[in-house]
């Protein structure tokens, strides 16, 4: 079944697959921070994801970023996470990303 991006049960399904794969993970180090996720877009939203050693323990999509302690946020528009998916989706893992944001606004990592 296909998944809805952006959505909370998208990334419960991320986290459901990392945590089921804890051996590859675990050679990544481990991780204990709130990541937040904002896709920007005519409907804009932000997720927090909430990594615990070398696990995803929590996932929920905020209203606004004052409803959690994100430690750093990545932001893109709509457009470019779905490109993203769809290259990892095409060719089993990440690439590198051939197009650019444009819009330095777009480009932070807010910490």
């Amino acid at each position: 079944m296909a998944l809805k991006f952006p959505s909370v049960d998208f990334f419960r399904e991320l986290a459901r697959r990392m945590n089921g794969d804890r051996a590859t993970f675990e050679k990544l180090g481990f991780c204990d921070a709130v990541m937040g996720v904002r896709v920007l877009g005519k409907a804009p939203h932000l997720y927090a994801l909430t990594f615990e050693v070398y696990d995803c323990t929590e996932v929920r999509e905020l209203g606004d970023a004052s409803e959690a302690e994100l430690d750093f946020t990545l932001q893109a528009p709509a457009e470019l996470w779905r490109e993203m998916l769809e290259s990892i989706r095409q060719h089993g893992q990440r690439r590198v990303m051939h197009r650019a944001v444009r819009d330095p606004a777009q480009r932070q990592v807010a910490a």
